[in-house]
């Protein structure tokens, strides 16, 4: 039986400033030439000598692409969310970018495990980096209920915080490729030695509709058919929420539904106490289309 978690995914590599412009730029010009074969195959030294990286650091690169939902999980071709980005942000200078991709990570129990479980179950409380990795294995052991290697599970913990907190905000060169370009999102960041999970107060609308989508799309198999409503506590509690994922309250979740519309997207109905979603019908069905409207017509 196949397991329904990975640790350690990445080999210790956090994303680094230009992986991902670097290899879907180097992707689609293979694709171009080699429609029906793999760029991460053995025939092209897994992708390393395209991408001047050595071979471990190419794995992790392709784990970090899947995980980004910007290529397939079998053929590793580019996904339909790839090519848009590559379209209107390859140089992922739109922090909007890292959010579609970040909720694409956080919400992949399956393969970012650790990613998933910290933005589910992880307080806005401090925390330090030994209450981080008790949090991570209680909660690990009761969700999966399986034995795993102790060391993999604080290694994620390592990379997580690498990928999200500047470790020192002074003398930053920009030009070092050791930063993480999710650095720029503000979702954690370090007091002393404590981090917080940062609340996210002014974010797009266009970022939690298309959490919105993606958590609505989960329901699906379960009801047999398309999912249009959901209520304003599942939007901010459950499961892969854009109140989890992105850190939000339940203020700053009301601001952005609002906003969403206002611009006809969706209805909000707060009568009677209801506080139900109402997902507008001419709204695209796929959530890679909500990243395109934003694209193309912003703000």
């Amino acid at each position: 039986m196949a397991k329904n978690y990975r640790l350690k995914g990445h080999g210790s590599f956090a994303i680094r400033e230009g992986w991902i412009t670097k290899a879907l730029l180097a992707i689609q010009e293979y694709e171009k030439q080699n429609p029906d074969k793999n760029f991460f195959s053995k025939e092209n030294f897994n992708g390393a000598d395209s991408l001047g990286v050595g071979s471990n650091m190419a794995l992790s690169i392709k784990f970090w692409l899947r995980v980004s939902g910007l290529i397939e999980q079998k053929n590793t071709h580019l996904t339909e969310l790839a090519h848009i980005i590559l379209q209107y942000d390859p140089y992922l200078e739109n922090d909007m970018t890292l959010y579609f991709l970040h909720i694409n990570i956080a919400s992949n129990r399956q393969e970012a495990t650790i990613w998933n479980l910290f933005f589910q179950t992880m307080s806005n409380l401090e925390f330090d980096r030994q209450k981080l990795e008790e949090r991570m294995k209680e909660t690990f052991e009761s969700v999966f209920q399986t034995d795993y290697p102790i060391h993999s599970l604080e290694n994620d913990c390592s990379v997580l915080l690498q990928m999200y907190v500047r470790q020192n905000t002074e003398d930053i060169d920009p030009e070092d490729n050791r930063i993480c370009p999710f650095q720029r999102l503000h979702l954690i960041s370090r007091h002393g030695k404590n981090y917080i999970r940062e609340t996210q107060f002014d974010i797009s609308g266009y970022a939690v509709l298309y959490a919105m989508k993606k958590q609505l799309q989960l329901k699906e198999p379960l009801r047999g058919h398309k999912v249009q409503s959901i209520s304003i506590d599942e939007l901010l509690q459950g499961c892969n929420s854009p109140g989890r994922l992105l850190n939000l309250t339940r203020i700053s979740l009301n601001d952005a539904l609002d906003e969403l519309q206002n611009k006809g997207y969706l209805h909000v109905d707060r009568t009677a106490g209801l506080d139900m979603v109402y997902i507008a019908k001419d709204l695209p069905d796929k959530a890679e289309q909500i990243v395109k409207m934003y694209y193309e017509i912003g703000e």
